[in-house]
């Protein structure tokens, strides 16, 4: 059971060590994106667009940042695939230049698929295994409908006092799981260690002492000298039964193993 324990602990220990360090780093970084009734860019068919990415980053480091995209019949190239994010910048845009087929119908329909990647070098040899993905959809409809989209005010960040206060909370929950994780282990070792020390001492003393017993009333004084917790070790019943079996051939040789010392005690002066 002990090991069960430990096991359970270290795994919570492990989860949440992880998911404080990812829930650090996903708040300390993210997109800002213009706001799209129902994430649809309206377009006109034949017509040029901009839609600009804003990367944000909260964190006292600074990050490499490189941008992926994939759009329905290539309407889209990207100006700047990569940039050097600043710590603490909110204004870092990159732009997606979409280019709305001259043929294209009312109706029509296509998809931006992009993701945003960060990592601490140049070289993008380390990477910091989080990528944002994100997608826009693009509708195709009358000129007269198409309307220009407006800068959304919600971030997908959030500020440096909601990243504190996750920090905070992600440490004592961690802490707290320490501390009875070590409460666990303690008092599972006090126990096997005071459980050894009896059976140690027990199995020293009854061996020499209720050898010398020469009948049931000896044994009985040793009983009594005794405490219920260290009659109860297995060793130590089998001591005592053993010697019994040599004073009586009474039943109470094959029921002492289900018997508390009181009880054996009762049984010895009734077989008196």
């Amino acid at each position: 059971m002990c090991k069960h324990r430990v096991k359970r602990g270290v795994i919570i220990i492990v989860v949440f060590l992880i998911m404080t360090t990812l829930i650090g780093f996903s708040y300390a970084f993210g997109i800002s994106t213009p706001y799209l009734e129902n994430d649809t860019l309206k377009v006109d068919a034949g017509k040029n667009y901009t839609y600009t990415l804003t990367i944000q980053n909260v964190d006292d480091k600074n990050y490499y940042v490189d941008v992926t995209y994939s759009s329905t019949d290539n309407i889209a190239d990207l100006r700047t695939a990569t940039n050097y994010i600043l710590n603490k910048t909110y204004n870092n845009t990159f732009n997606f230049d979409l280019h709305i087929p001259e043929d294209a119908k009312i109706g029509d329909r296509y998809i931006l698929d992009y993701g945003v990647k960060p990592r601490t070098n140049e070289s993008g040899t380390v990477t910091l295994g989080l990528e944002l993905k994100r997608n826009i959809k693009i509708l195709v409809i009358n000129e007269k409908e198409v309307a220009t989209p407006v800068i959304s005010k919600q971030i997908e960040i959030k500020n440096k006092a909601d990243e504190h206060i996750l920090r905070t909370v992600g440490t004592i929950i961690l802490a707290i799981v320490i501390l009875v994780l070590a409460a666990i282990i303690a008092t599972r070792i006090w126990k096997l260690s005071k459980g050894l020390s009896l059976k140690l001492n027990n199995e020293r003393l009854t061996n020499y002492t209720i050898s010398q017993a020469m009948n049931l009333d000896e044994v009985k004084t040793l009983l009594k000298k005794m405490s219920d917790e260290e009659f109860e070790l297995p060793e130590i019943k089998n001591i005592y039964k053993e010697k019994i079996s040599e004073l009586t051939t009474h039943n109470l040789t094959h029921e002492i193993k289900t018997m508390s010392r009181r009880d054996v005690i009762k049984v010895i002066d009734t077989i008196k």
